[in-house]
């Protein structure tokens, strides 16, 4: 429905003033959800709302489609834990979990997997052996045989309706290629993240968004190169013959390459400029758990500077639309500069001016890294995009692959 900002009092917050604020905050919003599921509008208590039956939202498919959840980690196997066991909780049906050990160096994730067999029946254990997320995205992407492909990471806890929302975002458009899903943070617990927070988070709102060539609910100057308005990689879902026409993630980009990120960005840009649609739906909802500490944050900031100066440069050397590119650049500048300008407008006044250089320097640094990194791509002989077609036989899926 939205957010609110809590008043705690000395002791903390009873049931009743919690229904009471967020009656306060929420009413139109509560209201507006319940007539379209032909519910009567009720005031929020301390019980919740007065409605035996389950809601219209609520409803399920009777046959949902496969669906492959895909997780790329390395060596971050408390983080996993945590992950596997909100996915272990999904009340989808259908889907079964990939987990990509990318370039490990312990066995940590191996024996983590391994242990979730225990509660978790439908999960594989694969390693590639190339460092890169894309290199790990893409090996998800070749084992699949899913009708849908679904990515989160390893620093993720998923809803239990979470796949349902994916559905549900494909089912409002048949024909769209992705959909991503509202990421709230796990926790605001200290300034660093509440920084990242205020430098864009992962929420895009509480309201369903549409993108494609013609149309977009979000206006901005450089639509649509501003792909981080249509979600984050944290939580995303593509259908699979899609996702292969496309050629998955491009290699030069993301984690674990010279350019440090931008492969999900890319790959969401490549769904609009392909003539697609992509879906933002709320109702597939996660939590990400942010950097605690201002070292990791600063790490943090500089790299996603890094990744989307290397998504726009790429775009400017790959594509025949690069002089639309460069007309919208100083737009871009703009946006990017400008304290007004909607990327910067949520900052508070206490928000580290460090931080804002640090995406600069990164943003500068970018073109650069992109080019070594396709240079050193093109030098090893491998291609940006792969052949993501599943070759191995159909096997049962508890039958866990160590």
């Amino acid at each position: 429905m939205g957010n609110i900002e809590l008043q705690l009092g000395s002791q903390g917050i009873t049931s009743t003033e919690l229904a009471t604020q967020t009656w306060e905050r929420l009413a139109d919003e509560i209201g507006n959800h319940l007539r379209l599921d032909g519910l009567r509008p009720s005031r929020l208590t301390s019980e919740g709302l007065p409605f035996p039956q389950r809601p219209r939202c609520c409803e399920t498919e009777p046959a949902p489609p496969f669906i492959s959840v895909v997780i790329a980690t390395r060596d971050r196997a408390d983080s996993l834990v945590t992950c596997l066991a909100s996915i272990s909780k999904l009340d989808y049906p259908n889907f079964e979990v990939i987990v990509v050990d990318n370039s490990p160096t312990t066995d940590a994730t191996a024996e983590v997997v391994q242990r979730a067999g225990e509660y978790l029946a439908n999960v594989r254990y694969l390693v590639e052996s190339q460092p890169g997320a894309s290199r790990a995205r893409n090996r998800g992407i070749k084992e699949s045989k899913a009708d849908i492909i679904a990515f989160t990471d390893d620093d993720v806890v998923v809803d239990c309706g979470w796949l349902w929302g994916f559905v549900r975002g494909f089912k409002s458009v048949p024909n769209a290629a992705c959909v991503t899903g509202l990421v709230m943070p796990a926790e605001l617990e200290t300034a660093a993240q509440v920084w990242f927070e205020q430098y864009g988070g992962f929420s895009r709102g509480c309201h369903r968004n549409l993108f494609d060539l013609e149309f977009s609910s979000v206006s901005a100057p450089v639509y649509p190169y501003n792909p981080g308005a249509f979600g984050a990689g944290a939580s995303m879902a593509f259908r699979s013959d899609r996702l292969r026409d496309l050629g998955g993630f491009d290699t030069t980009l993301g984690p674990g390459t010279l350019c440090k990120g931008g492969e999900d960005l890319d790959l969401f840009l490549r769904v609009i400029l392909g003539g697609h649609i992509l879906v933002y739906e709320p109702t597939s909802l996660a939590w990400h758990r942010h950097r605690r500490n201002r070292g990791d944050l600063h790490r943090q900031i500089h790299d996603y500077g890094v990744g989307l100066a290397s998504l726009i440069m790429k775009t400017l050397l790959t594509r025949q639309n690069a002089l639309d590119v460069v007309r919208r650049v100083p737009r871009g500048i703009v946006f990017l500069l400008s304290p007004s300008s909607p990327k910067n407008a949520p900052k508070a006044p206490g928000y580290p001016r460090v931080l804002s250089l640090l995406e600069i320097a990164g943003v500068l640094w970018g073109p650069l890294a992109y080019l070594r990194s396709r240079r050193r791509l093109a030098g090893s002989g491998a291609k940006t995009e792969c052949a993501l077609r599943p070759e191995s036989p159909d096997r049962r899926l508890s039958d866990n692959s160590y």
